[in-house]
């Protein structure tokens, strides 16, 4: 349903959701639905802290590290999806038992509230598809991590 959104929007509609998105992701102002799991989980929402150290050791713990360490922040939804699609696409057993922890320890546990900032800061059709997407492809992991 929401490719079938994306499909049919018009480029008038792709320009105007740049405004959202930048006031959803991207700044100046307050990030609306900033896209780093420590703006869900640490209390002063500041980047950086805790939460990011524990997402850049599992990065390490697979033998990887964000190109521009110290420049953006290890948890930006971003790199933990494509940790994720590393994780999977490696043939190495270790990877992939490294997946049900990464998914419950972190993206599992602030999608929905990101998910529900974009939801409520936003009513363009382009920026609430993407959300249902990223929400569908979260709620498709944690169907598999829990039967496996």
């Amino acid at each position: 349903e929401a490719l079938e959104v994306l499909a049919a929007t018009e480029e008038l509609q792709r320009q105007e959701m740049k405004y959202d998105f930048n006031s959803l992701f991207i700044g100046p102002d307050i990030l609306k639905a900033p896209p780093y799991e420590s703006c869900y989980l640490n209390p002063e929402r500041t980047l950086m802290q805790t939460e990011t150290m524990r997402v850049r050791a599992k990065y390490r713990e697979a033998g990887l590290e964000v190109a521009k360490k110290n420049v953006e922040p290890d948890d930006f939804m971003g790199f933990e999806l494509e940790f994720l699609l590393f994780l999977l696409s490696s043939e190495s057993e270790a990877h992939h038992n490294l997946i049900p922890q990464f998914m419950q320890e972190h993206l599992l546990v602030w999608y929905k509230p990101h998910v529900e900032a974009i939801r409520n800061n936003t009513h363009h059709p382009i920026c609430l598809s993407m959300a249902r997407i990223l929400e569908g492809i979260m709620e498709y992991f944690n169907t598999m991590i829990n039967h496996v």
